[in-house]
């Protein structure tokens, strides 16, 4: 089960990578295309390289289905490229007869006569242009910025200065969707250190007042609030059911983001904090993405910069979040016990004041772990974890070897349990830090299917116990990930 849950979880990651950032379209015909991709021998040339090669296939399959030789690409992608300039700097979704008759008009000037009604049909039946009515627009997203980050590229490969300032420009915006698209697929046409200067210099000056959380002597007031951890419970009765639930819950979570984000656009002014915020985690996931497409050819002493930067964003952002409470939790308590004095007004003023530093301690470790999830998302492929364990033993802070754990556990497959035991013994006088790395695990076990020593192997050096879901309903009143003791 542990070979097909990573079967499984490859296709699906490329499916939530290519169709999931609303792009393309949800449709069988796109999914079972992508699947025939990936199954595909002679889709071994793009399987290790980016989700961008995806629509690439997309694009040129459409065109060859057609009967366009493979000879003929150039001269069809470096039309589409130049018109998807033109949408973009005539600030347009769909462009008139008129518009496209002085465009191609252009195109002929610069480059090679073409015969505009011939092309717009080619396009049309290729489902790469749609018209309706008089006017035409690219018929999906994908298709518009796979060609508007072609144009960038092709741009800066002239030393382009315009778009050299461009380029640059839309870096400090990328929480606008349209410049971190664009520039998203023109990571994957061209990468060269210019541009991945351009977004790290971005990303290093997103709070950079605060220091990334270490989970080290920092949160020593937070450890203050219990006394040891405990035992953590987990639902073992269908990892695949739980797998299901898992996935509905993602979709509405990124239904609600994407509703979000519109909204966010349409009064951007009075959203200045959280345009930072979207600021420093959209740049951190292309600069990871980067990382990931990229891990062959970037030098070592490249990514390891690089990947210091994407890990400590974060980890930064949960500084901000945490400065106050982490260094003083007793408010936080002290506002807890307010509301549970509201809800049991009868419960004895000491118990009540357990109950608040407990919750206090979760909150806050729900807080911290989705941050090192976050983290380690943007990181989490094989590919990279030679160089992931490089920079934790150059950075061993307990941060930094959480969301090394973390990489392993968010994905199925086998655990290095002999990993996860020595960091549960650097982490066993850390309840916090280790109380996080119990969750990761927990959730592990919760999502993938695991093999009987390994899961021996985690219950074991973490405290966990594996029951079914009655059990959990009568031990603990629901499963929790992350628990302080009673």
């Amino acid at each position: 089960m542990q070979e097909l849950d990573v079967k499984v979880h490859a296709v699906e990651e490329l499916l939530n990578s290519v169709v999931g950032r609303n792009l393309v379209p949800p449709r069988p015909l796109f999914l079972l295309i992508l699947l025939h991709s990936h199954q595909q021998r002679e889709h071994g040339e793009i399987q290790n390289s980016s989700f961008a090669h995806y629509y690439h296939y997309l694009i040129t399959k459409s065109l060859q289905e057609l009967g366009v030789k493979r000879e003929h690409l150039d001269e069809l992608f470096n039309y589409l490229s130049e018109l998807a300039w033109f949408f973009r700097i005539s600030d347009i979704r769909e462009a008139t007869r008129a518009q496209l008759r002085s465009f191609n008009a252009e195109f002929v000037r610069r480059f090679v006569a073409v015969d505009l009604e011939e092309r717009l049909t080619l396009f049309c039946e290729a489902k790469i242009l749609l018209k309706r009515g008089d006017e035409y627009s690219f018929a999906y997203p994908y298709i518009y910025y796979f060609f508007v980050g072609k144009y960038l590229a092709d741009s800066l490969d002239k030393n382009d200065i315009h778009i050299r300032e461009t380029v640059s420009k839309w870096c400090a915006n990328l929480h606008e969707r349209e410049n971190a698209y664009a520039l998203l697929f023109l990571t994957h046409h061209r990468s060269s250190p210019w541009i991945i200067e351009q977004m790290a210099k971005v990303l290093t000056g997103c709070f950079a007042d605060n220091k990334p959380m270490t989970f080290d002597r920092e949160i020593s007031a937070i450890n203050e609030l219990i006394n040891s951890t405990m035992k953590l419970f987990v639902d073992d009765s269908d990892v695949d059911h739980n797998q299901e639930q898992a996935r509905l819950h993602r979709d509405k979570i990124e239904e609600r983001v994407d509703i979000e984000e519109v909204k966010r656009e349409d009064i951007r002014a009075s959203f200045e904090f959280i345009d930072r915020v979207h600021l420093l985690l959209r740049t951190a996931e292309i600069l990871g993405q980067i990382l990931k497409n990229h891990y062959g050819s970037l030098e070592r002493p490249v990514k390891a910069e690089l990947m210091r930067e994407v890990l400590d964003a974060p980890l930064r952002l949960l500084n901000v979040a945490m400065e106050e409470i982490a260094s003083e939790p007793g408010n936080l308590v002290n506002e807890l016990e307010t509301v549970i004095d509201s809800k049991r007004p009868g419960l004895k003023a000491e118990r009540k004041r357990e109950v608040a530093r407990h919750l206090c301690f979760q909150i806050l470790g729900m807080i911290s772990t989705g941050a090192i999830m976050h983290a380690a998302g943007y990181v989490n492929t094989d590919k990279l974890d030679d160089d992931i364990r490089d920079v934790i033993e150059a950075n061993p802070t307990s941060a930094y070897r959480l969301v090394g754990a973390a990489t392993r556990l968010m994905r199925p497959g086998k655990i290095p349990i002999d990993d996860i035991r020595r960091l549960s013994g650097k982490l066993k006088s850390n309840a916090f830090a280790f109380t996080i790395l119990q969750s990761l695990a927990g959730m592990h076990l919760h999502l993938f299917h695991t093999g009987d020593s390994e899961k021996q192997g985690l219950c074991e050096h973490l405290n966990i116990s594996m029951a079914n879901s009655r059990a959990i309903d009568t031990k603990s009143k629901g499963m929790k990930l992350l628990r302080a003791p009673k």
